[in-house]
């Protein structure tokens, strides 16, 4: 597993511990916190971990490629920069972690309108956030993985719900550690060979 995968793990930890205290200990820490700034700040400083990480490893890449003699044909002034940057940034490095991005907008969206078109029967406020940032963190191809997963997981709990007359199934505790479990089965379980058709 790869570091921007491991800070995707630590970070979707750390914001499932916190949305455990703030269901805990929650009158208390609303005084002190806003839910949805906490989740945005967390977010926004693993997402800019991960995309400088990607960034720093493309450099290193360039900069083996480079001292290599054989690699250095695939540089400058054998070959034009934008090879380089096809292969490795756009299609290795920094380009999933855009298509992942652009996926959770996509999705935050999406739950958002759905949700307002039917009277905000769905979801919570905060759901749409978590929804976005299991996404991201999932990766590409891995939210595709994490979406099938958060379908199941949703679907089972509300036909329990239903089953047993409890009311509406409260989805909000299961968008990140099905997140952290889209993750691992990504890596343990999914063949590498049925993830690379999904490659750019």
């Amino acid at each position: 597993m790869l570091l921007p995968e491991r800070i995707a793990i630590l970070t979707l930890v750390f914001l499932w511990a916190g949305q455990i205290a703030l269901e805990i200990w929650g009158r208390f820490l609303a005084q002190r916190i806003s839910t949805k700034r906490w989740l945005f700040g967390i977010a926004g400083v693993s997402l800019a971990a991960i995309f400088a990480t990607a960034s720093w490893w493309s450099y290193l890449q360039y900069r083996y490629w480079a001292s290599n003699e054989f690699t250095k044909a695939f540089l400058p002034p054998h070959q034009s920069i934008w090879y380089f940057i096809d292969r490795i940034i756009v299609r290795e490095m920094v380009g999933p972690w855009f298509v992942a991005l652009a996926a959770a907008a996509l999705g935050f969206f999406a739950l958002q309108y759905l949700n307002r078109r039917h009277g905000e029967l769905f979801f919570e406020r905060e759901e749409y956030l978590l929804f976005a940032i299991g996404i991201f963190f999932s990766g590409y191809p891995g939210f595709l993985i994490y979406v099938i997963f958060m379908m199941l997981g949703g679907l089972i709990l509300t036909i329990t719900y239903t089953s047993l007359r409890w009311g509406r199934a409260p989805l909000m505790n299961l968008w990140l550690p099905i997140a952290i479990f889209g993750i691992l089965v990504r890596y343990w379980y999914v063949p590498q060979a049925l993830l690379s058709q999904f490659r750019f």
